[in-house]
């Protein structure tokens, strides 16, 4: 049986490595949730997954707190009396369960026995009947470091259906363990139906991005809500733009616009939608279908002043085709990243790191933008975010920069699986071949 099960939201999964790490060096078997495919079985699953640990540990956070999937966990885990509840931020609490308690772990450096941390300490030993190690290894780095600014709101409401969960929660609140796992028996179907909507949205949709904007500079809104601009209706998805740099997208828009789509897609862009204009934008810079180049300008800027954050990140990349002044671009690029792009946020990270003209020098803030943008398992940040802790040297430094390496070695699409492999081996470390 294992002994501890992290449950967290996708976007802090490099938190809960972190986490995980320093429970192991405190002698815990752990395990956090890798992002299993949320199918029609994903709630037995996920029970099973409770059942067969001493006990859970909820990770709470801006995001996680509207987290349909990470509530199950905590419900879950809290039916079978296994639950515990940390928070990394200190204000993140879950509503339905704050009756249970949240132990506050802000700032903790996951070694020094402060008083919140004994207080975790006492929680494993009594669920699992094992004392934590007391002398471990410095763990890699303060929980500040990694988390994004702490001060911003969720970008995604909680749902209703998690609205009515609470109230089910709170009534049930006081009942014995059995009444409420046949509670969430009856509600599996339903959350499992939520969690498949949640799935169909890009991985990164939850980004909380650090505050970036000088008060001198008026930056277009940043989005809203669940960033999901694009989708079957449109020629290319959320999830791509951020993936794929803007030729690759070109390519996929012209292999997809089809016969008479240029006629289709001006018709879209004129209603408004910021993702048709995007993709009106691209098409005419690469004179896809005929489309001629001195008419991306207005879809260009029409796409950016929607604060859709691939066309503000593409304001900047393409300012001089798109006739777009260097001021407008930059102010578009910091509401992108503002707005949790990641390629974004990585690329104004290196502006801060290379005295980008209009931009100064700030490593704290390169630190924060790359924490960002790696937390969405961007891969170039990821790789980035690596370099910049090995720079740092310390043993503690590169231990963490050795999980980023082997987590971009895991993503081979982006074919920098050999570049990671080669650091890892200057590093000492003994890493897999990269797979063609």
């Amino acid at each position: 049986m294992q002994d501890v099960f992290i449950a967290h939201d996708r976007a802090d999964v490099g938190i809960a490595e972190a986490y995980a790490r320093a429970l192991k060096k405190l002698g815990y078997e752990c395990a956090w949730d890798a992002g299993g495919v949320v199918n029609d079985d994903w709630a037995e699953r996920a029970l099973a997954t409770v059942k067969g640990a001493r006990c859970v540990i909820a990770l709470w956070s801006p995001r996680s707190v509207t987290s349909e999937h990470v509530t199950f966990w905590a419900t879950s885990a809290a039916a079978q009396g296994k639950l515990i509840s940390i928070s990394a931020y200190g204000d993140a609490e879950p509503r339905i369960l704050a009756h249970l308690g949240t132990i506050n772990l802000a700032g903790w450096d996951y070694v020094s026995p402060t008083p919140s941390a004994e207080l975790l300490f006492a929680a494993l030993k009594r669920h699992t009947k094992k004392a934590p190690k007391r002398e471990p290894a410095r763990a890699p780095v303060a929980v500040a470091a990694l988390l994004p600014h702490p001060t911003l709101k969720p970008s995604k409401p909680a749902s209703p259906r998690l609205r009515r969960a609470d109230w089910l929660m709170w009534l049930a609140g006081a009942a014995a363990a059995p009444i409420i796992a046949v509670s969430f028996f009856f509600l599996g179907s339903e959350l499992r139906q939520a969690f498949d909507r949640e799935q169909t949205a890009p991985a990164n949709a939850q980004t909380v991005a650090p505050a970036l904007t000088a008060s001198a500079i008026a930056a277009p809104a940043a989005p809203t809500g669940p960033r999901r601009f694009a989708g079957e209706e449109n020629l290319v998805t959320l999830a791509e733009l951020e993936r794929y740099d803007w030729q690759a997208v070109a390519l996929r828009i012209e292999q997809r616009i089809g016969e008479g789509g240029a006629a289709a897609l001006q018709e879209k862009a004129a209603t408004g939608d910021p993702a048709a204009q995007f993709e009106l934008c691209v098409a005419h810079l690469q004179g896809i279908a005929g489309l001629a180049r001195e008419g991306a300008h207005a879809p260009c800027a029409a796409s950016a002043a929607q604060a859709h954050p691939a066309g503000l990140y593409l304001a900047w990349m393409l300012r001089d085709r798109a006739g777009i002044g260097y001021d407008d671009a930059r102010r578009h690029l910091i509401a992108a990243a503002d707005g949790g792009w990641a390629p974004a946020q990585r690329l104004l990270a290196g502006f801060h790191r290379n005295r980008q003209e209009g931009f100064t020098p700030d490593a704290t803030r390169e630190r924060a933008l790359l924490s960002a943008a790696a937390a969405e398992n961007y891969p170039r940040a990821m790789f980035d975010f690596a370099s910049l802790y090995l720079r740092r040297g310390s043993a503690e430094d590169r231990a963490l920069a050795a999980t980023y390496l082997e987590r971009v070695m895991a993503d081979r699409e982006f074919g920098l699986c050999a570049q990671a492999r080669r650091v890892l081996v200057q590093m000492g470390e003994e890493p897999p071949a990269c797979r063609r």
